[in-house]
């Protein structure tokens, strides 16, 4: 499992036990984290990674990122092009 530091497009979050027969894709808002945003506050646990694969069998997990800094930001990107971006990492998943 190779985990980088930007979270910019799709990271596996865990290693399935067995067949993969379901993903979940977490998404995180405007301004936030693909990782930091579903974390425990100065901790390290992350729910989608340490918890959610041990309750459902056969789980892929993965969070998604997306440059969405609002501090100072110059970008122009436009919510479908976001959208766009995530749906082409999706078919590029499976």
């Amino acid at each position: 499992l190779v985990v980088d530091t930007d979270f910019l497009g799709l990271t596996p979050l865990n290693v399935s036990k067995g067949d993969i027969v379901m993903d979940v894709v977490a998404v995180t808002g405007l301004g936030g984290h693909a990782f930091g945003s579903w974390k425990t506050k100065n901790g390290d646990f992350m729910w989608l990674r340490d918890a959610l694969p041990e309750d459902v069998d056969g789980l892929r997990v993965l969070a998604y990122g997306f440059n969405s800094g609002l501090v100072e930001s110059a970008s122009i990107a436009s919510i479908q092009s976001y959208a766009k971006e995530f749906l082409l990492g999706l078919v590029g998943a499976r």
